[in-house]
């Protein structure tokens, strides 16, 4: 006993703290059913209080050339080791088709009983409906502690829903629990019901005076019409278009490594999308220092280009340009490159400052 207490007393603090599970985890999701689809992302961002778990998940697929996400807010519960956290409600997506909200998925993940810290690699399930069988899973996560990394948090911070998550407050996270999307709609249009009865007359006379203002510019039009006609003024030619220089400041911006990938093939397919919300992202694409794409949009449709490897060539490098940032900064895509049968997804970030790079070298004896 004696023995044992001292080796408790030398044992660092640390050691004996419980492993929370507020954090972002990343990972997959495979499905048992050989029906279902099994090549879907998947992410956490969890805040665990008091035995409770709060929090959201994030999901995507590829379909058609086409990227699709699904954003739902999520909670838990924490029993004797043993975690369930179960879909609460759709949060954002971009699939044209409605989910059945009565559909929800639950993932259970357990606490190592020795060393008492969380690994979510577990299982998961759907129950059942009148139109759909229960599915059921495996997911397999890790903790992602760089949230640049984090799909999850960036798309969170997107829709303004970081600061629910609550990771360095001492205090339940209500604000999660509150915050909905059709309360935010709902609110906005209640304002709207408010300034319209508290303030009739001023409508009123904005609406006079911009009848008048609309009128006096009909009047304008007329006059400049008839002047021109008299005159015969000769048409003013419109000035060309100013073209956008592809990469224009990529000298003065830093270069981040990304991800290295091994290839076989003689030739790589590489298709770029926005990862998530489209928002307006342009980039351009570098293939070992020359423009492969130039000013392109970030969509959520596959964009896509056939690089053919010359013989002898054991590496390339793709750099990743901001050309701007966006309605939600930085600059945000994700990289699928198909070399044959293998499929590699890189997801990347850049903004005015720093340029995303992707190596890729050829395998070794191949």
């Amino acid at each position: 006993m004696r023995k044992l207490i001292l080796i408790l007393l030398l044992l660092p603090i640390g050691a004996l703290a419980q492993k929370t599970l507020s954090g972002v985890w990343t990972g997959a999701l495979t499905n048992d059913s050989t029906q279902a689809r099994n090549d879907q992302t998947f992410e956490l961002a969890l805040t665990e209080y008091r035995g409770k778990v709060y929090g959201y998940s994030y999901a995507t697929f590829l379909e058609n050339d086409h990227l699709y996400y699904i954003v739902k807010r999520v909670e838990g519960t924490i029993v004797d080791g043993v975690c369930e956290v179960t879909d609460d409600e759709l949060v954002s997506t971009n699939l044209f088709t409605k989910l059945d909200k009565r559909v929800k998925r639950t993932i259970t993940f357990r606490m190592n009983p020795v060393d008492s810290i969380w690994r979510l690699d577990g299982t998961w399930k759907t129950n059942k409906t009148r139109e759909f069988y229960a599915i059921t899973g495996k997911i397999a996560l890790k903790e992602e502690k760089d949230l640049n990394k984090s799909r999850v948090y960036e798309h969170l911070g997107d829709l303004g829903l970081q600061k629910s998550l609550a990771w360095d407050k001492k205090e339940e996270p209500k604000q999660m629990v509150i915050i909905k999307v059709e309360d935010v709609a709902t609110a906005k249009k209640e304002k709207v019901k408010e300034e319209k009865v508290k303030k009739p007359k001023e409508e009123e006379v904005a609406k006079v005076k911009e009848e008048k203002v609309k009128k006096v510019k009909e009047e304008d039009v007329k006059k400049e019409a008839a002047v021109a006609k008299e005159t015969k003024k000769e048409e003013i030619k419109k000035p060309e278009p100013v073209k956008v220089v592809p990469a224009a400041q990529l000298a003065s911006r830093k270069i981040e490594k990304t991800e290295e990938i091994g290839f076989a093939a003689d030739s790589l397919v590489i298709a770029l999308y926005d990862n998530g919300e489209v928002d307006g992202d342009t980039v351009s694409v570098l293939l070992n220092g020359e423009i492969f794409w130039a000013n392109q949009g970030l969509k959520s449709q596959a964009i896509k280009k056939t690089v053919y490897i010359p013989a002898g060539t054991d590496s390339l490098e793709l750099v990743l340009y901001a050309e701007n940032l966006g309605a939600y900064p930085p600059n945000t895509g994700l990289l699928i490159i198909y070399d044959g049968n293998e499929r590699y997804m890189v997801r990347f970030s850049a903004d005015f400052n720093r340029n995303a790079r992707v190596v890729l070298r050829r395998k070794k004896g191949v």
